[in-house]
Formats: structure tokens, sequence, C-alpha cells
């Protein structure tokens, strides 16, 4: 994080996934942008649910709440406007959550 900030390096994303949950925050609360989904073989540990329950909101770009099984996408995407799409598709190809980064 010091060497990103120290010397203003844009358009940086975390991409994680040992939480057996899925979620995406725009960096207001993670200092970069992340996306993170990690429960499509395993059940869903239903992070986000229970953080709220105690009051906590970490990923204000949404989470995926049900008990069935996600994997996450980015794609990045050329043209008017260049930004990575961050993706949370469940297994019936719904998506639970996306963010739109935009590039700097």
């Amino acid at each position: 994080m010091k060497t990103i900030k120290d010397n203003n390096i844009k358009n940086v994303l975390v991409v994680s996934g040992d939480s057996h949950s899925s979620y995406i925050d725009d960096g207001k609360n993670s200092l970069i942008p992340e996306i993170s989904a990690s429960n499509l073989d395993v059940n869903n540990s239903l992070l986000h649910k229970k953080l709220e329950e105690g009051g906590i909101n970490i990923w204000n770009q949404g989470t995926y709440d049900e008990k069935g099984h996600t994997y996450g996408k980015v794609s990045f995407i050329f043209g008017e406007e260049d930004y990575a799409l961050l993706e949370v598709i469940d297994e019936k190809g719904k998506i639970a959550a996306s963010y739109r980064l935009i590039a700097e």
C-alpha cells in the first residue's frame, strides 16, 4: 500500500478469494478497489450478513448473501470510456454484484 500511495500509482485493484464469500468494494473501505469471489465449490460463509448483523458494512458495491455458489469475473473495457468491470456471478449466471472501475 505504501508503494502505491507514495508513487501515486493509478488503476490498481485487488482480486482475492479466501473468505468463502463474494463481495466488491470500490476502495472506500479496502483502500483500493477489491473483488473477492471464493465460494464456487464451497458453501458461502455469509460473511457479509454476519458482519452486517454487527453493524459493519465494508463492501459497498455489493455482496452475495445467498447459500449458493459464485465466481468472480474481471473484464477490461476499452472505448469512449476505459474501465474494469468487476462482477460476482452466481451459479445460475445471474450477476449478484457489479462495479465499473473507471480508469484514471
